[in-house]
């Protein structure tokens, strides 16, 4: 077992709670707030997550898997969205959406038997404020728990780590 591999070891036991990355697990991480790493651990790499109060649906995943460069292993880390962020962003798309179709109205005109849309301008514009000062907000917070998670997971693996001058990022 290499030391990178022994790391991983020490880090999945120090994980109390092992569960797989599922919409309903980030559900119950988010309800439960836990503020220590939830997910999974391999000899090969991790899933994990955790809750913060400042972006509960946008928490990140951080995955990690193990890469071998000139007989070097070393971790190579990326991250993504919770399927429960997903989830909500995509329900706020939807509603955005049902929002600009109201504001659409097909009906019939009085002068005769002609069909023709109605738009309403002003029910449209304020229904699109909503998205475009959300999304930027919804994207810093995701930045702002990525990069308070990966500090935090530096920390943990040199702290699991057999050697004091071990970097393996």
């Amino acid at each position: 077992m290499t030391a990178l591999q022994q790391t991983l070891e020490n880090f999945r036991k120090g994980i109390k709670n092992e569960r797989k990355d599922n919409i309903l697990n980030h559900v119950w991480t988010i309800l439960s707030k836990n503020t220590s790493f939830v997910g999974e651990v391999t000899k090969s790499g991790f899933k994990i997550w955790k809750y913060n109060g400042l972006y509960d649906f946008f928490h990140p995943i951080i995955i990690g898997q193990i890469i071998k460069e000139n007989n070097i292993e070393k971790l190579s880390i990326t991250t993504k969205y919770n399927s429960f962020g997903r989830l909500v962003m995509l329900l706020i798309v939807v509603g955005y959406l049902y929002g600009v179709f109201i504001g659409i109205e097909y009906r019939q005109c009085f002068s005769g038997n002609r069909y023709l849309w109605d738009i309403d301008w002003s029910h449209i514009a304020s229904i699109s404020v909503f998205p475009i000062i959300m999304t930027p907000i919804f994207r810093y917070l995701y930045n702002i728990g990525k990069k308070e998670d990966m500090q935090q997971l530096r920390n943990e693996l040199r702290l699991y780590s057999n050697s004091t001058n071990q970097d393996y990022f």
